[in-house]
This record gives C-alpha cells, structure tokens and sequence, in this order.
C-alpha cells in the first residue's frame, strides 16, 4: 500500500502526470505477491489510479514458481533481470539462479501466458556484465530466449535511483507529511 500512497501523493499541480510504472528496487515483488496484487488491483481499479495494464510492469529476478501464477491472474507486463546468460555467471550475480537455473527461468517464461500479446522483457544490467556486456544480445539469441530484451545503461539506473530518491523527499516535504527521510 505504501506504493499507492506515494503515487497519490504524486498529484502536485504543474507536475507531468505518472503514464508508466515499474515494479523494481524494492525487493523481490514476486516474493511478495498477495501484497503485490493488491497494489496492482488498486493501482488498475478506475477508483484508485485507474492505470492501464499496458502501462504497468512488474520486474523479478526470477521466482520461477509465480512467474506463470502472476501471468494467470494479471494482465500486466512481465520482465525478468538475467544479467546473465550462462547459469555460472548468473549464479555469481544472483543467488535465486542457485535455486531456478536459466534452463528452469525459460520454462516459466515460456509458459507465461501471452494473451494480447504480452512478451517478456529480459533485462541485463550492464555494471553486472563487464565486457561481455555488448555480446549478450546475441549470447541471449544463441540460447533461444527469443524474446524482448533491454540493456539499460549503468549510468542511467544510478543516476535514477538517486534522483528518484531526492524527487520523492521533495514531494513529500511539499505535502507536509515529515516523512522524507522514509
């Protein structure tokens, strides 16, 4: 609920409306998924924000179990952090690959369900991949991912998550709450 209560708050006059969200950087959301879906069920209710399902994704490192779960009971968009496209690697990088390899992530992927048309997102991370960085798109195809995949720049995800940060303190500081340095 603290999501919803922060994107309420989000509604400063002036300020560019919200079109798109992101679940991710704050813990694993399918780890946490009765919580998860009820944020989303407010979030895409026309009494709450009323946000379309094409403009909401929810990020996971890979929590095999509810993948296809979370495609069964929700339309909105899935993307999955590899990081990696060997299990050695990915293993180093993240430790749920020691539990649900890459073979087993491909599984649930590809039994998530892709109704409208919905694909998967792979998301790869370039201050985990070094100077394979640049070959993983084609490391990816080699394995047969065949689907979406997008490598942001490290420089844009610190500089996000910082500015977020300062962002979010300002906003509530304008509505008064005290609760900045939450």
């Amino acid at each position: 609920y603290r999501v919803n209560d922060d994107l309420r708050r989000l509604g400063v006059p002036g300020e560019r409306p919200l079109t798109n969200l992101v679940y991710m950087g704050m813990g694993e959301p399918l780890h946490n998924y009765d919580n998860v879906m009820r944020s989303l069920e407010l979030l895409l209710s026309k009494e709450g924000a009323n946000f379309s399902h094409r403009h909401i994704t929810v990020s996971t490192s890979g929590l095999v179990p509810n993948i296809v779960r979370f495609g069964e009971d929700t339309q909105v968009k899935l993307a999955v952090s590899l990081n990696a496209t060997t299990d050695e690697q990915r293993a180093r990088l993240m430790p749920v690959d020691k539990k649900w390899d890459i073979a087993a992530l491909m599984d649930a992927v590809r039994k998530f369900p892709s109704r409208q048309g919905r694909r998967v997102t792979f998301e790869y991370h370039g201050r985990h991949a070094g100077k394979g960085r640049l070959h993983a798109p084609e490391r990816a195809n080699q394995r047969h991912f065949g689907r979406a995949m997008s490598i942001p720049p490290w420089p844009f995800i610190a500089l996000f998550k910082i500015g977020h940060c300062r962002r979010r303190a300002e906003l509530r500081d304008a509505a008064g709450t005290g609760e900045a340095g939450n």
